[in-house]
């Protein structure tokens, strides 16, 4: 009987030794998978580029105020700047974008032709710029930068289907005015001001000499305002000065120069889209991301680290993306 199982086993571990020679090694280093679902993956590679992205601007953030060591300051007992970052940032936007490209997937959503051109152009030059460093640390070849930017475009497709239908905002609402604001200490000296403007003098002039701020010009969008000053700026014509308005323990004189600045009030108008746009797919997304199954290698996911010594510098990822959806 032992003879019998020796010669199985040795028949056994020819037959492996000699398919083996016929066996595709899919694995190349930099190109390990480290978190997927069923039809995406994100490599070591990209996941690294998007965290590069992540380290620089937070560097750039809270460097100077918080000092070189900021990563290893603690944010709570248990977790220090780097790991939060990492956990809280760098980790949930990987989970987003496989959820959105699964999506897609799922939905046979696809780049155009000419999209994939103008992404592979983009991608060349963001990977031609990444210096010694920044290589290094991510283990990046330009392909791994078009995949993470294909990512990044087919998700923002998805973002905006979720919600085409389902935000609006109206011209009052987003409406951006320009003023012109005297603040005074007190009741009397404000009647005083009031009396000037009254005689004919400039509110320019006026302001200059009397209010207490530094700056007398201000462009305010709607909402932004204390309550006690919302009301009558919002309700007055262009050239319309205030009465005395008190608010917050001092006196305030307001003259409204634009009603409606045409410019300022369109890029608030998108901006307030995109936040509502943003939150409703956000909340789609905290509602549904467990019906798709995320799987991560903990391994190599702890292996990437934010603080590490180096001159590192923005992979210009998210500025290219930017170029790319206002083009």
């Amino acid at each position: 009987m032992k003879r019998i199982i020796t010669r199985i086993a040795a028949l056994f571990l020819a037959i492996l030794l000699l398919s083996s020679c016929n066996t595709v090694v899919n694995w190349i280093p930099g190109r390990e998978i480290i978190m997927s679902s069923d039809h995406v993956i994100l490599t070591d590679a990209e996941v690294r580029l998007l965290a590069l992205s992540f380290k620089t601007e937070f560097q750039q953030r809270y460097g100077e105020l918080l000092g070189e060591d900021f990563w290893a300051l603690p944010v709570s007992d248990s977790m220090s700047y780097e790991d939060y970052i990492r956990e809280y940032f760098v980790l949930r936007e990987c989970r987003a974008l496989i959820y959105l490209n699964e999506r897609a997937f799922l939905r046979q959503d696809q780049l155009t032709d000419i999209e994939e051109e103008a992404l592979s152009r983009a991608a060349r030059t963001c990977y031609e710029e990444l210096g010694d460093a920044e290589r290094a640390y991510t283990k990046a070849r330009e392909k791994d930068v078009v995949q993470l930017m294909r990512y990044y475009l087919i998700a923002e497709k998805e973002i905006a289907q979720l919600s085409s239908d389902e935000v609006s905002v109206s011209d009052e609402e987003s409406r951006v005015a320009d003023i012109s604001v005297i603040r005074i200490d007190s009741r009397e000296r404000g009647e005083e001001v009031l009396e000037r403007l009254s005689h004919g003098e400039s509110f320019r002039s006026v302001a200059a000499e009397c209010t207490l701020d530094r700056n007398v010009n201000y462009s305010v969008r709607k909402g932004e305002l204390i309550p006690e000053l919302e009301g009558p700026v919002f309700q007055m014509q262009n050239g319309e000065t205030s009465t005395l308005l008190e608010a917050a323990g001092s006196y305030y004189i307001i003259r409204v120069n634009n009603a409606y600045n045409t410019l300022l009030s369109g890029n608030n108008k998108s901006n307030i889209l995109a936040e509502r746009a943003f939150g409703r797919w956000s909340a789609y997304y905290e509602s549904s991301i467990t019906g798709i199954p995320i799987r991560r290698n903990e391994l190599l996911w702890e292996n990437i680290r934010l603080n590490e010594a180096g001159q590192f510098t923005d992979p210009g990822i998210f500025s290219a993306l930017q170029t790319l959806t206002d083009s």
